[in-house]
């Protein structure tokens, strides 16, 4: 289940049409009740893996829960070490909290696979 939204706006080509899990809507709206349930009715679906930790990054860091964030993100990339989206999440996140010695490498290597994200992120990083 999926909702599609219609975003205008310069950064998605003006009109592209998005499709979000309800677990993503619930977040954006910043309805943290309810998309705390969603992670537990995954969880009983199946085992604890990629797909939960990853929810679960995503509200505590809608919750600003930085240590549960950086705690799921960390399970995720030992799940998955090439996964690039967590790893971007981590190392923006260790250099927000001022952990450039452990940011800076995760985002360099981003970076040298052309993300410019990463490349933005280590920037802001280094300046600060």
């Amino acid at each position: 289940m999926s909702a599609s939204v219609r975003l205008t706006g310069p950064m998605n080509g003006g009109g592209r049409k998005v499709h979000l899990s309800p677990y993503c809507v619930c977040l954006a709206a910043n309805d943290l009740p309810t998309a705390k349930e969603m992670p537990a009715g995954t969880r009983a679906a199946q085992t604890d893996g990629v797909e939960t930790w990853w929810q679960e990054y995503l509200y505590a860091a809608t919750a600003s829960d930085i240590v549960t964030a950086e705690r799921n993100l960390r399970l995720v990339i030992d799940a998955d070490p090439t996964a690039q989206p967590p790893r971007l999440a981590l190392g923006k996140l260790l250099m927000q909290r001022e952990r450039t010695d452990e940011g800076a490498p995760l985002l360099a290597k981003l970076a040298e696979a052309g993300r410019a994200e990463a490349a933005f992120y280590l920037g802001v990083g280094t300046v600060l």
